[in-house]
């Protein structure tokens, strides 16, 4: 009786799992009504290494080194970009306030030449940490991502309850607060429905939102203005909510911009490629977000399966951090691209 009823559950577990599987909203089970062109020998690989911890994110690259931000703790890695050596920076002091203050690890890190800015969610706030000083500035509400610029000034995405959504806020060192007005996309869900990640492209002043779940990109500048919206080349248009009883597609999974160009790794499959070429590669399409316009796509590779957590370009290199605590640096050699940024 015991494996009769074993046998019972098992089955019903698998007839589960196939419903699912043709009743869900699944991306690319059918055509996604868009196509890629794609630039020929975009990138070569340069150097390939493993990281001694867990990284979360690329936030600054320099002509003699790349720093990483670490997904379980406050400190830095910096790689030397010529000997590929890999050093730990640590900040005690911060060490010490986080501890005091109860602090969870940072969910976002920013950093110039002089200052390193941790987001933290629940203090809500900012610390941002150099050799010699602490400064802590408090945010109104909980943010889910953000910018500090040089000026010591920060934009951050943050709840806004009358507004039942995300809203863009700037901020300085002194708590001054601004709040945009016409940037943002609607949503019936707190924001869920247009959350995304939030870069500014130094060289042309701009910051640019770009949303998992949609093809809208909000270009706006550093006094809450909005100046363009922009759109990636899928068909995957904003809704107010998403649907709570279904998984949550992100269509768009991580990007970064550099000189007026946006980068998107997508998570969407072109009707003009196959599911196998697909399954093997990371698509990474190319646009003048300034222009709305798409420039082409190139390929990554997938590595064991694993896709990538945080990309950065700087000038002819770009840098690929994957889920498997790999770091890949490429060599960028875009003829259309380079023909646009002269």
């Amino acid at each position: 009786m015991y494996l009769f009823k074993l046998l019972v559950s098992i089955l019903a577990g698998i007839l589960i799992v196939v419903y699912l599987f043709y009743t869900t909203e699944l991306p690319n089970q059918v055509p996604n009504g868009f196509t890629r062109s794609f630039f020929e020998d975009a990138v070569s690989l340069k150097e390939k290494l493993s990281l001694p911890e867990s990284g979360r994110a690329i936030i600054q690259v320099d002509d003699h080194n790349i720093y990483l931000s670490l997904a379980h703790s406050l400190d830095l890695l910096k790689i030397d970009r010529t000997t590929m050596a890999i050093t730990t920076i640590s900040f005690p002091t911060l060490q010490r306030a986080q501890n005091n203050a109860n602090l969870g690890p940072p969910f976002f890190v920013s950093m110039d030449s002089h200052t390193i800015a941790y987001f933290f969610k629940n203090l809500p706030g900012i610390i941002t940490a150099n050799d010699a000083y602490l400064h802590v500035a408090a945010a109104r509400a909980s943010f889910s991502t953000g910018v500090r610029f040089a000026d010591s000034t920060f934009i951050v995405r943050q709840i806004s309850k009358p507004h039942n959504g995300l809203l863009f806020a700037k901020y300085n060192k002194y708590g001054y607060f601004d709040l945009e007005s016409d940037i943002s996309l609607p949503s019936l869900d707190r924001g869920i429905s247009t959350d995304g990640q939030l870069f500014f492209d130094e060289s042309h002043e701009k910051l640019v939102y770009m949303h998992y779940y949609n093809n809208n990109i909000l270009v706006f500048d550093r006094s809450l203005a909005k100046k363009a919206v922009a759109f990636t080349i899928d068909t995957i248009t904003p809704k107010l909510a998403l649907p709570p009883n279904k998984p949550r597609l992100i269509t768009n999974k991580t990007g970064c911009v550099h000189d007026g160009l946006l980068y998107i790794c997508s998570n969407l499959k072109a009707d003009n490629e196959t599911y196998r070429e697909y399954m093997h590669h990371i698509p990474i399409d190319v646009y003048d977000y300034i222009n709305d316009s798409y420039l082409g796509s190139f390929y990554l590779p997938v590595t064991d399966g694993k896709l990538i957590r945080s990309l950065y370009v700087s000038g002819n290199t770009l840098i690929a951090l994957y889920y498997t605590n790999e770091l890949h640096i490429y060599s960028l050699s875009l003829p259309l691209m380079l023909k646009h940024q002269s």
